[in-house]
């Protein structure tokens, strides 16, 4: 075992007077001075010259005067390794690791330390093995007949199955601890191997099933990962750490159908699962229903108030499902929370625009604007809050620039056909009309309000026609003008 290198602890005393740092720390301890900083200094000194029996014998004085030193259990871990105390190293590990449990330097003894522990009960094991298999038979008494003429042999492999549930009783704790080392320490290829061991000698292990899904998510490998969490779920049905990884790992291997089960299980044993929540939300909204996305998220929201993301991914679903007011309350929520983000605002702002709120629309979309110049999207918006608040020069600017960067203008253009015919410019908006639909000639709402214009001109066969083409596109938009055609 290489030594691990930790920082010394200064000693505030000066240089000393011999001019050896090493001599003057030792006439310190000669001269009574018993502190924490001298006996690590001494102990760290002591290892740099490989005096690992000295070193133990510091950090052990060290530890006399503070026990809850995890560096001074870490360092006398580390002695009592080189000394071959294995046993001794693991206690001295573990208990740093109670006071520090992400100290690397332990995690690495502990580590080093089972696995010289395991090589050396393995040994042991085998040589019990060898010499009961080979240990000569006693010889029978006179006049007794051999044991192989009278008696059923035993089976050749007794004493053998006796040594090796010795080695499997001896193993599993052994094995507990590397599986744990090297989960902590995220070496999930060690992890397989201590929990595929453990799970032979004890099946019913649910750590050892539950880890190993652990291990196989990280490195992707999701089918072994769903197997091996069903096992643990199996073992203990009311985790509900097992149902959230395995809802998991079927959700990202794509079987949305088995991964909202799981979730709902979860959800039906902790109702305020955030993770369980946050992913079920997740799954229904890339399952095109808005709705029930929606309704996870704000389970969510009462469950973590402060979850920022949840408000946001509320809101967005809420105007997938046109429920534009609820989309605003959850969207200035975001934006309390979040106030920097330019999606909430651009978000924010559809909804204020869709529920009349034009000119906070206006100034939402501006923000995002100020910060995405050409954001199509926030043009769009702009243009149309607009167009709510009578403010069609700021439409027709915007229709402008939209034009030069090849993007689409129907809906403002649309907008502005709008305000012509409230202002009775009748031959403009209908021109205007015209201009919509030469770009989208699909558009329903502009072949709806063309065709009310044309037939106020007497223009009823044309006006006919573009009613029947709206009525073709959206029934329930244009079926009540039918009424007044001759």
């Amino acid at each position: 075992m290489k030594a691990a290198i930790r920082q010394v602890i200064p000693i505030n005393s000066g240089a000393g007077d011999s001019g050896n740092p090493a001599d003057d720390l030792r006439s310190r301890l000669r001269l009574g001075e018993k502190t924490v900083q001298l006996f690590a200094a001494l102990a760290e000194e002591s290892m740099a010259g490989e005096r690992w029996a000295e070193a133990a014998g510091m950090w052990r004085q060290l530890l006399d005067l503070d026990p809850q030193s995890a560096g001074g259990w870490s360092g006398l871990g580390e002695a009592r390794a080189q000394l071959g105390d294995f046993a001794e190293a693991l206690r001295a590990f573990d208990e740093c690791l109670r006071l520090s449990p992400a100290d690397d330097a332990a995690l690495q003894g502990k580590a080093e330390a089972m696995e010289r522990l395991e090589r050396d009960s393995v040994d042991s094991m085998l040589s019990l093995w060898r010499s009961t298999a080979t240990a000569p038979r006693p010889a029978p008494a006179p006049g007794q007949e051999s044991e192989d003429d009278t008696a059923t042999p035993e089976p050749e492999d007794t004493s053998t199955s006796d040594i090796l549930s010795l080695v499997d009783a001896a193993m599993a704790p052994l094995e507990e601890g590397l599986a744990a080392a090297a989960l902590a320490v995220g070496d999930w290829r060690s992890v397989v191997k201590h929990c595929r061991r453990l799970i032979q000698s004890r099946p019913d292990h649910f750590e050892a099933w539950y880890n190993l899904g652990v291990a196989y998510q990280q490195t992707g490998e999701d089918a072994a990962a769903e197997e091996a969490y069903l096992q643990a779920h199996a073992l203990r049905p009311d985790s509900t750490d097992a149902l959230l990884n395995l809802g998991m790992s079927l959700q990202t291997r794509g079987d949305d159908h088995a991964a909202r089960q799981r979730y709902e299980q979860l959800l039906a044993l902790a109702p305020d699962c955030v993770p369980a929540l946050w992913n079920l939300g997740l799954l229904l909204e890339g399952a095109g229903d808005p709705g029930a996305a929606a309704a996870a998220y704000q389970r969510l929201t009462e469950a973590e108030p402060s979850y920022a993301e949840a408000w946001f991914r509320l809101g967005f679903t809420l105007l997938a499902g046109n429920e534009w007011e609820r989309a605003v309350e959850a969207l200035e929520r975001f934006r309390e929370l979040e106030p920097a983000s330019w999606e909430g605002s651009l978000n924010l702002a559809i909804a204020c625009q869709r529920t009349g709120r034009y000119r906070q629309a206006m100034e939402l979309f501006e923000a995002v604007l100020a910060e995405q110049p050409d954001h199509a999207g926030a043009l769009q918006g702009l243009g149309l809050a607009a167009a709510g608040a009578g403010q069609i020069e700021v439409v027709v600017g915007i229709r402008k620039r939209l034009s030069q960067s090849r993007q689409p203008t129907a809906g403002l253009t649309f907008q502005v056909a709008r305000w012509l015919e409230e202002k009775g410019r009748t031959e403009d908006a209908i021109r205007v009309y015209c201009d919509a639909l030469k770009e989208q000639p699909m558009f329903p709402e502009a072949l709806l309000n063309l065709g009310h214009l044309l037939a106020a001109q007497g223009k009823k066969a044309e006006a006919s026609e573009c009613w029947r083409r709206a009525l073709g596109l959206r029934p329930e938009l244009a079926a009540g003008y039918f009424d007044s055609i001759p």
